[in-house]
């Protein structure tokens, strides 16, 4: 069989498989919480899974030779959507206000992720949503990537749960930051970096892996 013609049918079967997986788990949690008209909401994601889907086969990301690529697939249409959804977000901004140039696909391929050394990020920190990192900028000695696939497994993992407390713990952080900051030496910017980015426990569990955090004086972890 022609090379492009396999390329094809793993566009078709991955997008259509991820469609159908995000559709079917968004159709059975507005069920269970018993929202009405969720009809908009069901075709979206079913759309955010046959994008997912489709470029996951063109760019060959999930290993499907392993176990973990299944899992990987299908936590990434049901329980990790959320994720999923707001990498596809990500994607987007890397690919046309960053160009995609700086895409790491001996990074990705086979890895059941997307890597981006360049694209969105904040300084010098690596950004990681759903299952794409982006402003990794070559880090190799410092096991950032096991730091940042942890992060693309947290949400995986936890699901919603993982993007709701992160973002709660990171405002009430950046409030209490502020405050702490009043009146002292260490710069408001570092004291809220500490708090409300370094001391949040998702986080912390991924610096346990790799990383190095630069923290300042006021982190309590």
């Amino acid at each position: 069989m022609p090379g492009w013609l396999r390329k094809l049918g793993a566009v078709v079967l991955e997008g259509a498989a991820g469609s159908a997986l995000a559709a079917g788990a968004t159709a059975i949690a507005l069920s269970l919480l018993s929202v009405d008209g969720g009809g908009p909401l069901i075709v979206a994601a079913g759309g955010i899974g046959l994008l997912n889907g489709v470029i996951a086969a063109l760019l060959g990301i999930y290993k499907w030779s392993s176990p973990v690529g299944w899992l990987a697939f299908l936590l990434d249409h049901t329980w990790g959507l959320v994720g999923t959804t707001i990498a596809m977000l990500l994607h987007t901004v890397n690919l046309f206000w960053f160009g995609g140039r700086k895409y790491n696909d001996s990074l990705s391929r086979g890895k059941n992720r997307y890597l981006y050394d360049g694209g969105f990020g904040f300084s010098g920190y690596a950004f990681t949503q759903g299952l794409v990192t982006s402003n990794f900028n070559n880090s190799t000695g410092n096991k950032l990537v096991e730091h940042e696939t942890l992060h693309i497994w947290q949400s995986r993992a936890f699901g919603p749960l993982f993007q709701a407390t992160y973002g709660v713990w990171f405002l009430v952080g950046a409030i209490v930051g502020t405050f702490v900051s009043l009146g002292r030496k260490q710069s408001w910017y570092q004291t809220v970096t500490d708090i409300a980015y370094l001391d949040n426990p998702w986080e912390t569990w991924a610096y346990k892996i790799g990383g190095t955090p630069r923290k300042g004086k006021y982190s309590w972890v």
